[in-house]
């Protein structure tokens, strides 16, 4: 099961450092905020449904939410609704 995990995540992160290399960094990029949050949603599912007596699911969670959130506000800040 740990190897399957461990295959998973790195196929869930290659996006995400293609995105790191190809995209333009001196402005906010969303994507990168969303592509990070699927490997930690993933990460916080499997912790969730094999150690769950650890409650080790809830920071993977917790920082999954936290990149969509920050989505949610620099997008709403970069667009103001009267400009849509």
């Amino acid at each position: 099961m740990h190897k399957q995990y461990i295959i998973i995540s790195l196929i869930l992160l290659t996006p995400v450092l293609l995105a790191i290399w190809l995209l333009d960094r001196s402005q906010p990029q969303l994507l990168i905020a969303l592509l990070l949050a699927i490997p930690f949603f993933y990460r916080g599912y499997m912790e969730w449904k094999y150690v769950k007596e650890t409650k080790r699911h809830r920071v993977s969670f917790m920082l999954a939410f936290t990149l969509l959130f920050e989505v949610i506000v620099v997008n709403n800040k970069s667009y103001p609704r009267s400009q849509l």
